[in-house]
Protein backbone atom coordinates (compact mmCIF):
# COMPACT_ATOMS: atom_id res chain seq x y z
CA UNK A 1 0.00 0.00 0.00
CA UNK A 2 1.45 3.59 -0.48
CA UNK A 3 1.95 5.64 2.16
CA UNK A 4 -0.02 9.20 1.68
CA UNK A 5 0.55 12.71 3.23
CA UNK A 6 -2.08 13.58 5.55
CA UNK A 7 -3.05 17.16 5.69
CA UNK A 8 -2.79 17.86 9.56
CA UNK A 9 0.59 16.40 9.61
CA UNK A 10 1.77 18.91 6.52
CA UNK A 11 -0.03 21.66 8.68
CA UNK A 12 1.88 20.65 11.73
CA UNK A 13 5.08 20.67 9.59
CA UNK A 14 4.57 24.27 8.64
CA UNK A 15 3.76 25.79 11.62
CA UNK A 16 7.33 24.13 13.00
CA UNK A 17 9.37 24.66 10.21
CA UNK A 18 8.08 28.13 9.33
CA UNK A 19 9.71 29.07 6.28
CA UNK A 20 9.40 25.92 4.60
CA UNK A 21 7.91 24.23 1.82
CA UNK A 22 6.35 21.67 1.44
CA UNK A 23 6.04 19.19 -1.89
CA UNK A 24 4.35 16.42 -1.86
CA UNK A 25 5.89 14.12 -4.85
CA UNK A 26 3.82 11.19 -5.99
CA UNK A 27 4.82 8.07 -8.71
CA UNK A 28 5.14 4.23 -8.65
CA UNK A 29 8.46 2.87 -9.21
CA UNK A 30 7.20 1.79 -12.68
CA UNK A 31 7.63 5.87 -13.60
CA UNK A 32 11.36 6.57 -12.51
CA UNK A 33 9.55 7.04 -8.71
CA UNK A 34 8.12 11.11 -9.36
CA UNK A 35 5.99 11.90 -11.88
CA UNK A 36 3.28 14.28 -10.21
CA UNK A 37 3.66 16.94 -7.61
CA UNK A 38 1.53 19.54 -5.77
CA UNK A 39 3.33 22.41 -3.48
CA UNK A 40 1.05 22.25 -0.14
CA UNK A 41 -0.46 25.61 1.08
CA UNK A 42 -2.80 25.86 4.40
CA UNK A 43 -6.06 25.40 2.64
CA UNK A 44 -9.27 24.12 2.84
CA UNK A 45 -9.10 20.52 1.29
CA UNK A 46 -11.53 18.32 0.62
CA UNK A 47 -10.10 15.40 1.14
CA UNK A 48 -7.75 14.25 4.63
CA UNK A 49 -4.76 13.87 2.80
CA UNK A 50 -2.26 15.91 0.58
CA UNK A 51 -3.30 15.80 -3.53
CA UNK A 52 -0.43 14.48 -5.47
CA UNK A 53 -1.49 17.51 -7.91
CA UNK A 54 -0.51 17.86 -11.58
CA UNK A 55 1.78 15.04 -13.44
CA UNK A 56 5.09 16.40 -15.14
CA UNK A 57 4.01 18.33 -18.35
CA UNK A 58 6.63 15.92 -20.37
CA UNK A 59 4.23 13.26 -19.47
CA UNK A 60 0.74 12.02 -20.12
CA UNK A 61 -1.66 10.23 -18.03
CA UNK A 62 -5.27 8.81 -18.79
CA UNK A 63 -7.91 7.69 -15.76
CA UNK A 64 -9.83 4.78 -17.17
CA UNK A 65 -12.59 3.54 -14.74
CA UNK A 66 -11.07 5.73 -11.96
CA UNK A 67 -7.18 3.79 -12.55
CA UNK A 68 -4.26 6.31 -13.04
CA UNK A 69 -2.48 5.61 -16.45
CA UNK A 70 0.37 6.76 -17.09
CA UNK A 71 2.65 7.30 -20.16
CA UNK A 72 5.82 9.08 -21.40
CA UNK A 73 9.65 8.87 -21.19
CA UNK A 74 9.45 8.20 -17.54
CA UNK A 75 7.65 4.65 -18.03
CA UNK A 76 9.77 1.05 -17.29
CA UNK A 77 9.88 -1.13 -20.93
CA UNK A 78 8.22 -4.11 -18.46
CA UNK A 79 9.16 -6.81 -15.96
CA UNK A 80 11.66 -9.78 -16.23
CA UNK A 81 11.28 -12.78 -16.90
CA UNK A 82 7.30 -14.19 -16.38
CA UNK A 83 5.82 -11.39 -14.74
CA UNK A 84 2.88 -10.17 -16.12
CA UNK A 85 3.02 -6.62 -17.48
CA UNK A 86 0.41 -4.26 -16.58
CA UNK A 87 0.25 -2.34 -19.83
CA UNK A 88 -2.83 -0.63 -22.11
CA UNK A 89 -2.57 0.33 -25.39
CA UNK A 90 -5.06 3.60 -26.07
CA UNK A 91 -4.50 5.24 -29.23
CA UNK A 92 -1.53 4.25 -30.11
CA UNK A 93 0.10 4.88 -27.17
CA UNK A 94 1.28 2.40 -24.05
CA UNK A 95 -0.09 3.37 -20.90
CA UNK A 96 1.13 1.90 -17.33
CA UNK A 97 -1.70 0.65 -15.60
CA UNK A 98 -0.74 2.33 -12.31
CA UNK A 99 -3.63 0.24 -9.89
CA UNK A 100 -3.89 3.54 -8.10
CA UNK A 101 -7.31 4.81 -7.59
CA UNK A 102 -7.60 8.74 -8.26
CA UNK A 103 -10.11 11.43 -9.17
CA UNK A 104 -9.87 14.97 -10.06
CA UNK A 105 -10.38 18.08 -7.79
CA UNK A 106 -9.41 21.67 -7.98
CA UNK A 107 -6.36 20.96 -6.22
CA UNK A 108 -5.58 18.59 -9.59
CA UNK A 109 -5.10 14.84 -8.80
CA UNK A 110 -6.15 13.28 -5.20
CA UNK A 111 -5.14 10.02 -4.56
CA UNK A 112 -8.02 7.60 -3.27
CA UNK A 113 -6.68 3.95 -2.58
CA UNK A 114 -5.38 1.02 -4.23
CA UNK A 115 -7.74 -1.16 -6.57
CA UNK A 116 -6.38 -4.05 -4.52
CA UNK A 117 -7.86 -2.25 -1.11
CA UNK A 118 -11.17 -1.11 -2.58
CA UNK A 119 -14.52 -3.43 -1.89
CA UNK A 120 -18.18 -3.49 -2.20
CA UNK A 121 -20.10 -3.32 1.28
CA UNK A 122 -23.71 -3.72 0.92
CA UNK A 123 -23.84 -2.26 -2.34
CA UNK A 124 -21.21 0.96 -1.57
CA UNK A 125 -18.05 0.96 -2.73
CA UNK A 126 -15.54 1.10 -0.01
CA UNK A 127 -11.84 2.49 0.19
CA UNK A 128 -9.93 0.84 2.71
CA UNK A 129 -7.48 3.44 2.49
CA UNK A 130 -9.79 6.25 2.95
CA UNK A 131 -10.66 4.52 6.30
CA UNK A 132 -7.06 4.50 7.29
CA UNK A 133 -6.82 8.05 6.41
CA UNK A 134 -9.84 9.52 8.51
CA UNK A 135 -8.86 6.86 11.53
CA UNK A 136 -4.80 8.36 11.19
CA UNK A 137 -6.22 11.79 11.39
CA UNK A 138 -9.41 11.74 13.77
CA UNK A 139 -7.60 9.30 16.52
CA UNK A 140 -3.66 10.53 15.99
CA UNK A 141 -2.95 6.09 15.29
CA UNK A 142 -0.57 4.28 13.42
CA UNK A 143 -3.32 1.73 11.56
CA UNK A 144 -4.75 -0.04 9.02
CA UNK A 145 -7.93 -0.78 8.14
CA UNK A 146 -8.55 -4.92 6.49
CA UNK A 147 -11.69 -6.56 5.63
CA UNK A 148 -12.71 -9.92 7.23
CA UNK A 149 -14.78 -11.86 4.19
CA UNK A 150 -15.40 -14.58 6.71
CA UNK A 151 -17.17 -12.09 9.74
CA UNK A 152 -18.13 -9.38 6.90
CA UNK A 153 -16.85 -6.49 8.97
CA UNK A 154 -14.04 -4.23 8.63
CA UNK A 155 -11.23 -4.64 11.22
CA UNK A 156 -8.74 -1.80 12.70
CA UNK A 157 -5.21 -2.87 13.10
CA UNK A 158 -3.81 -0.52 15.78
CA UNK A 159 -0.31 0.14 17.78
CA UNK A 160 -1.90 2.31 20.01
CA UNK A 161 -4.25 0.35 22.53
CA UNK A 162 -7.60 1.52 21.84
CA UNK A 163 -11.39 -0.04 22.26
CA UNK A 164 -13.71 0.42 19.67
CA UNK A 165 -16.30 2.78 22.04
CA UNK A 166 -13.68 5.06 21.30
CA UNK A 167 -13.37 4.87 17.66
CA UNK A 168 -17.22 4.77 16.81
CA UNK A 169 -17.60 7.85 19.08
CA UNK A 170 -14.63 9.99 17.73
CA UNK A 171 -15.31 8.48 13.87
CA UNK A 172 -19.26 8.42 13.65
CA UNK A 173 -19.64 11.77 12.41
CA UNK A 174 -16.83 11.23 9.01
CA UNK A 175 -17.63 7.66 8.11
CA UNK A 176 -20.86 6.20 7.25
CA UNK A 177 -21.85 3.28 9.50
CA UNK A 178 -21.22 0.88 6.59
CA UNK A 179 -16.92 1.97 6.72
CA UNK A 180 -17.07 1.85 10.48
CA UNK A 181 -14.56 -0.56 11.70
CA UNK A 182 -16.49 -3.26 13.60
CA UNK A 183 -13.83 -4.70 15.53
CA UNK A 184 -9.95 -3.22 16.82
CA UNK A 185 -7.00 -5.70 17.55
CA UNK A 186 -4.09 -4.48 18.99
CA UNK A 187 -0.72 -5.47 17.53
CA UNK A 188 2.60 -4.08 18.97
CA UNK A 189 4.27 -3.53 15.07
CA UNK A 190 2.44 -3.46 11.92
CA UNK A 191 4.13 -5.67 9.49
CA UNK A 192 5.99 -4.33 6.23
CA UNK A 193 6.25 -6.01 2.87
CA UNK A 194 9.88 -6.21 0.82
CA UNK A 195 8.99 -2.59 -0.05
CA UNK A 196 9.00 -1.79 3.53
CA UNK A 197 5.04 -0.68 3.29
CA UNK A 198 2.38 -1.90 5.61
CA UNK A 199 1.64 -5.27 4.66
CA UNK A 200 -2.35 -5.40 4.45
CA UNK A 201 -2.39 -9.40 3.42
CA UNK A 202 -0.14 -10.21 6.52
CA UNK A 203 -2.82 -8.69 7.93
CA UNK A 204 -5.60 -10.53 7.49
CA UNK A 205 -3.90 -13.65 7.76
CA UNK A 206 -4.38 -13.12 11.68
CA UNK A 207 -8.07 -12.58 11.12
Amino acid sequence: MKISLPVYIARKWQKTALNSKVFNLYGPTEATVAISYFEFKDLDYDTTIVPIGNVFETQKYKIIDNELLLSGTQIFDGYLKNIQNPFATIDDKRYYKSGDIVKKSKFGLLFVSRIDDQLKINGYRVELGEIENIAREKLDIVCVAVYDTKNAKIVLFSETQIDIDTINYRLKDYLPDYMMPKEVRFIEKIPLNSNFKFDRKALCKKL
